[in-house]
């Protein structure tokens, strides 16, 4: 057979043309609508050389690479039995990879398997740091699958991996860290160690009694014998009810002496504008207010200063009453048990009012919160290896899963709140994904916080890895923003039913009724489903419309084609997440929330959708010959 000729003809490079590399096998060979489907997608990173996508619900990494410019590229298509012809002539290729960053730097990882009844040697490069997406777990099943590598090598495998991406990772931060610290100069690093000397011994100072409880999980484990025990888990949930009723007490008493002030202050301006011209002068209003300004801020500082160190104190309180009734719990001392608990309601009734074991009236309680209208199944996925889920459909409002309500009547979610406490060090944790803006802060509410660090701190240290990760965009911007699809996490010991809370950043792009499976948000939640999947989160509640509250301009058609949609793409996140798994007996719960306030129809509409695109778990009826008769 003759050799085929490609025929160039008259064929111009076009700056419109890119030819796009994707690490995929595609089996369909012909006309793809690339410029609708693909490139719509396509955004810049906060790095401008990197380009961000997705494809098929997969977050793709790119980088756009020009041809020299003696070089050029053609789009060649066979047009006879004999010759090619050019169509297009192309100068760019934009190369995109899933898991690694094109322009980041690629380590060798070899494996060589220690069995030699089943020799096993491959090279494969790897990007090192891993993006914040991908965990060495997913690649380990990735070359598994390449490699046709036997479930008795998984293990080595997967510690050979762990073992060099940590090692690789190591030593990258350690030349980047030695690269820094040759950019700064003597007076610099003097500085900034005093600094850091200065802010580490203040945290110390306030923190050493709980970071010596701690320094083995000492804390961690007395409440969970405590709380397991059945005899203390009702004393520990009013005391800590106490605590709560005590830091909302305050927070009130503060609002109030800041409305005072303001009232006072703004007489005071009123009265002195009307003097203007005559006993008083401009100078004067200006040194006015920057009085009321200093008189707001010190009164301010006096009441961070007050709680504060009313929840220290609280917390020193809590910790020295968890050690004490531990161990007279273990000596089994039940008589050193009774005056603890005596003594401790009597000197929390004298400082916070009320003692934490007063009988509370459960009957009284508010019903405002009681949910009408909800639905559960239970639904098999997988063809071979099934698993089995519960899913359940729920109208509420989402927030109610974070209030804890503390009152002199305690609420009527006690029993939910006691689940949430006794599952909080354990495989069996709950989640929430909670849609925010693209500013890293925290929502009002009681952040009185015993068993992690308080909102504040996690908000900050959220912002200080925002910074890490997005230098670029933040700066530019100049404040702490992130990107529709990033979330940050939050724990929590003092919501109601929820130790997890996804804040997931979202934009107005979401009430159009065209977003799509590649959208970045869709992309954010399959994000959340891995980190729930790889972190012992079995329950996790997500907003099924992906809004919170419903508005005018949303029809019931809006509702049920975004119903759909995000079924379909959680329904092949959990697939996937199932795939990761060496085991398939995994049950976890995903818990949908639409918001509070929609019709019964519309409500009955999306109890259809859900079967339709899960598989539910009939169960098996026998009947007996006596049932026949």
């Amino acid at each position: 057979m003759s050799d085929k000729k490609i025929i160039l003809s008259d064929t111009k490079t076009d700056p419109k043309v890119i030819c796009h590399s994707i690490p995929c096998k595609v089996i369909e060979d012909c006309e793809a609508e690339v410029d609708k489907y693909f490139a719509p997608t396509i955004r810049q990173s906060d790095k401008k050389e990197v380009l961000l996508s997705s494809f098929r619900g997969r977050p793709l990494v790119g980088r756009s690479i020009d041809l020299p410019d003696n070089c050029r590229a053609f789009v060649v298509k066979d047009n006879t039995s004999s010759d090619f012809v050019a169509n297009e002539c192309f100068q760019r290729i934009t190369h995109w990879n899933f898991d690694k960053n094109p322009s980041e730097i690629t380590k060798d990882f070899e494996f060589n398997s220690s069995d030699s009844s089943y020799p096993i040697n491959f090279c494969e490069s790897l990007s090192i740091p891993l993006q914040n997406n991908v965990k060495y777990r997913e690649i380990g099943y990735r070359l598994i699958e390449k490699y046709k590598i036997p479930v008795f090598l998984e293990s080595e495998l997967m510690q050979k991996l762990k073992d060099f991406v940590d090692d690789e990772t190591d030593r990258l931060d350690t030349q980047r860290a030695d690269q820094m610290l040759e950019q700064l100069s003597e007076c610099e690093m003097k500085n900034n160690c005093r600094l850091i000397v200065n802010k580490r011994s203040i945290v110390d100072t306030k923190y050493k009694s709980f970071d010596n409880m701690n320094e083995n999980n000492e804390f961690f484990n007395m409440y969970y014998e405590l709380i397991h025990s059945g005899v203390f888990t009702e004393s520990l949930m009013k005391f800590e009810n106490s605590y709560l009723i005590a830091i909302q007490d305050l927070i009130s008493a503060r609002d109030q002496s800041y409305n005072e002030l303001l009232t006072q202050q703004t007489v005071e301006m009123e009265d002195a504008v009307k003097s203007i011209g005559t006993t008083l002068s401009e100078e004067n209003i200006n040194t006015l207010s920057v009085k009321h300004f200093e008189e707001s801020e010190t009164l301010k500082d006096e009441w961070n200063n007050t709680i504060s160190n009313l929840k220290y104190e609280q917390k020193q309180e809590f910790y020295e009453w968890i050690r004490k009734v531990y161990e007279d719990f273990k000596n089994g001392n039940p008589e050193s048990i009774a005056t603890n608990l005596k003594n401790l309601s009597i000197d929390s009734s004298e400082r916070f009012g009320r003692s934490p074991y007063e009988e509370l009236d459960w009957s009284n309680s508010s019903n405002d919160n009681h949910i009408q209208m909800e639905e559960s199944f239970t639904i098999n996925l997988g063809a071979q290896l099934k698993t089995t889920h519960n899913l359940r459909l729920i109208s509420m409002d989402i927030l109610d899963l974070c209030r804890l309500k503390p009152s002199h009547n305690f609420g009527q979610n006690t029993p939910q709140r006691i689940q949430t406490a006794m599952s909080l060090y354990s495989n069996s944790l709950s989640a929430l994904v909670l849609l925010v803006d693209n500013r890293i802060n925290s929502y009002s509410g009681i952040k009185l916080e015993f068993h992690f660090q308080d909102l504040e701190i996690q908000m900050q240290e959220s912002t200080s890895r925002a910074e890490q990760l997005k230098p670029n965009a933040l700066k530019k911007s100049g404040s702490h923003s992130l990107q529709t699809g990033d979330f940050y996490a939050t724990k929590h010991s003092n919501l109601s039913e929820a130790h997890v809370v996804f804040h997931l950043v979202c934009d107005d792009s979401l009430r159009s009724s065209d977003i799509n499976s590649r959208h970045p948000v869709i992309l954010g939640l399959r994000n959340i489903m891995k980190t729930s999947h790889l972190n012992d989160i079995s329950n996790i509640t997500i907003p099924l419309l992906l809004i919170h509250e419903m508005t005018e301009e949303i029809t019931i058609q809006w509702c049920l084609k975004r119903a759909e949609l995000v079924l379909k793409c959680i329904k092949g996140f959990m697939i996937e997440m199932a795939s990761l798994s060496s085991g398939g007996d995994e049950n976890r719960t995903v818990q949908f929330v639409v918001p509070k306030g929609i019709s019964h129809e519309l409500f009955a509409n999306l109890t259809t959708i859900l079967p339709s695109i899960f598989r539910l778990s009939n169960p098996l009826v026998l009947r007996s010959s006596y049932d026949l008769e």
